[in-house]
């Protein structure tokens, strides 16, 4: 079939005898995937003369809508690349796409997320991930697709009837999205798409661990701040900090209601927002060091009986963020906040809260965060410390 030779003169007719009466898809599926087979090598080798047909575009779509079988899916998603770059190219007029770019999307768009499960012994070499891979390809195949894209993975993620592994697989093809596409494609979609990210991080299947976050979501999170923060806008700072806001916004009563056992789950994700842009670390701080006062002090705990346990939480989330405070360099962080900090933990002598005073008065020191009192605080503590383990030892 590679080796098939026609006249130049003789491709529009060749194409029109092939393709004009939009049979392909009445044809049984052996004959189907000639068909295919064929329209690959036009586009391969002959695509020159095809850039002349000015129907060509209408007979593409006719012949490879609407095909279900995964033998000829494969065949069909690089046909769609195929297609597109030679538009990207420049050897086929870009006018005469345009015309058609919303029933070409929504051509591969009826296939997302892939739904296949080989049950069959003669289709052994056709697995889901090849489907997928071809899938998002397409999907990805040109810059003006990006709205159609945007709103495809939003509908996606919002749509109760997926399971939770299939909406991770979205926030791993919107990772690439958001690389794929210039940034400000993103802006008006971002929060409709935290709103996907956050349904996503609150619906985890029960048993999943308190503080687990799948890397998929991860990788979302991180490339669509990272397309802002590499990009060369001038509202940057805005547009990264809005997103940070669309997440706080939401996730604050969910953070401080422990209750709920969300309060690990979300303060993991807050870090991964965090880490994932410079311009992200003031807002995201300020407002989970706000939070973990909060919880330090039990001013959320919704009865007395919990408040212990509440209380204890904080502390040891606290001893987390004081680390990263400390390895991104918060001097103005801990100037501003470590009073606070030091005059709640002084009203507690449990362990955790110890520690959570060592660790703070670490940083302080270890990033010369000078102000006044901080070495009589240090003083305090360690005699506090040296007491503490002479009433120990006075015991034992």
């Amino acid at each position: 079939m590679n080796n098939l030779h026609v006249k130049s003169s003789s491709i529009d007719s060749l194409v029109d005898t092939l393709f004009r009466q939009g049979q392909v898809q009445t044809c049984a599926q052996k004959e189907r995937f000639v068909f295919y087979q064929i329209l690959d090598i036009l586009l391969n080798k002959y695509f020159k003369e095809l850039a002349t047909n000015t129907y060509f575009v209408s007979y593409f779509i006719s012949s490879i809508s609407g095909e279900r079988d995964p033998r000829c899916l494969i065949l069909v998603f690089r046909l769609f690349c195929t297609f597109f770059k030679h538009f990207n190219s420049g050897d086929f007029q870009r006018n005469l796409l345009d015309l058609y770019t919303s029933d070409l999307f929504d051509i591969i768009a009826c296939y997302y997320p892939i739904e296949f499960n080989n049950n069959s012994k003669e289709r052994t070499e056709i697995t889901r991930e090849l489907l997928v891979s071809g899938c998002e390809s397409c999907l990805l195949a040109d810059e003006e697709f990006a709205p159609l894209v945007f709103e495809l993975i939003i509908e996606k993620l919002l749509d109760s009837e997926y399971s939770t592994d299939t909406k991770l697989e979205i926030c791993s093809f919107l990772a690439k999205a958001c690389a794929f596409f210039p940034c400000h494609q993103l802006v008006d979609y971002i929060g409709q798409l935290c709103a996907g990210i956050r349904s996503v991080l609150f619906n985890f299947p029960k048993g999943t661990h308190d503080d687990y976050i799948p890397e998929p979501i991860t990788a979302a999170v991180s490339s669509l701040m990272k397309v802002f923060e590499e990009s060369n806008i001038k509202d940057k700072r805005q547009q990264i900090e809005s997103i940070c806001h669309e997440f706080i916004e939401k996730g604050e009563m969910f953070v401080l209601q422990t209750e709920l056992g969300l309060t690990d789950r979300l303060l993991a994700f807050f870090e991964i927002l965090l880490r994932s842009s410079d311009l992200s670390s003031s807002v995201v701080f300020e407002n989970v060091f706000s939070w973990l006062l909060s919880l330090c002090k039990g001013d959320t705990a919704s009865s007395s009986a919990n408040k212990y346990e509440v209380v204890n939480s904080g502390l040891r989330l606290l001893c987390h963020w004081i680390d990263i405070a400390g390895d991104l360099k918060q001097v103005a962080l801990l100037r501003k906040h470590h009073n606070s900090f030091i005059e709640m933990l002084d009203k507690y002598d449990r362990e955790i809260a110890q520690l959570a005073r060592y660790k703070l008065l670490e940083v302080c020191i270890k990033l010369h965060v000078n102000t006044n009192g901080l070495l009589e605080k240090c003083k305090v503590f360690c005699e506090k410390v040296l007491d503490y383990c002479l009433s120990v030892r006075i015991k034992n």
